[in-house]
């Protein structure tokens, strides 16, 4: 278990998730998208649900 939550972490630190100051959208950028659905996708995988629209 501990080694998942490494892993995962690890996962998402890999993603950079800097924001872009010219954006007026948030999420600004295709990277906090990337996480954002990496997210969802792994809170479904454990049979929750997600409101992400």
């Amino acid at each position: 278990m501990k080694s998942q939550i490494i892993e995962r972490l690890t996962r998402y630190v890999k993603i950079n998730t800097q924001s872009d100051p010219n954006s007026s959208e948030t999420p600004s950028t295709s990277q906090q998208w990337d996480l954002i659905n990496l997210l969802e996708t792994e809170l479904k995988d454990m049979g929750l649900q997600t409101d992400l629209d």
